[in-house]
C-alpha cells in the first residue's frame, strides 16, 4: 500500500535508502567514493521537509520508498526511488513512480527529471521502460551519472 509519509516514519525510510543505496550502487561507483550512510538522519528529515515522500507499506513495513523535489511550477525531480532487496521485482518501484507521476501532474508539474550513475544500466533500463530518456551526462570525481527526463503533461 502507498502512502504519503510523515516525520514519523524518518528511521525506516532511511534504513530503506541507506540500505538500497548502498547495495545497489557499489555495483555503480568505484570503491572508495560510495557514500555510507548515504543520507544522515538529519538530512533525511530536512528533505522530508522540503520534498513530497511515499512510502510502500508491506506488512506494517515500509519496504519502499519515493520522494518528488518540486523546484518550479512545472518542473520536479524525482529523488530517492528505493525498494529493499528483497522485496525488488515484485513491481513496488513501478507503483513508486506511478504515484509520484500522479502527485506531479496534480502540482502541475510537466517534467519530471532524475539522476543516477551511468553505469546503473539497471536503473537507467528501468526509468526507460517508464518513459524518461537520457538528456545530459555529469561527470563525477570518478564516473559519470546521467540526467533522464520525462514530459507528463
Amino acid at each position: 500500500m502507498i502512502e504519503r509519509a510523515s516525520l514519523s516514519d524518518l528511521d525506516e525510510i532511511l534504513y530503506v535508502i541507506n540500505t538500497s543505496n548502498f547495495l545497489a550502487f557499489s555495483r555503480a561507483i568505484p570503491p572508495g567514493f560510495l557514500k555510507y550512510p548515504f543520507r544522515t538522519r538529519d538530512e533525511l528529515a530536512r528533505e522530508i521537509r522540503d520534498m513530497i515522500f511515499f512510502v510502500y507499506r508491506l506488512g506494517g513495513r515500509i519496504v519502499g520508498v519515493a520522494a518528488l523535489y518540486v523546484t518550479s511550477p512545472t518542473e520536479a525531480w524525482l529523488c530517492h526511488l528505493y525498494v529493499l532487496p528483497q522485496f525488488q521485482r515484485r513491481g513496488i518501484g513501478s507503483a513508486l513512480l506511478k504515484r509520484v507521476e500522479q502527485e506531479a501532474l496534480l502540482l502541475g508539474v510537466r517534467v519530471i527529471r532524475l539522476m543516477t550513475p551511468e553505469r546503473a544500466h539497471w536503473a537507467i533500463r528501468f526509468y526507460r521502460k517508464h518513459g524518461y530518456m537520457i538528456v545530459a551526462r555529469v561527470r563525477r570525481e570518478a564516473w559519470f551519472d546521467v540526467i533522464m527526463e520525462k514530459r507528463i503533461c
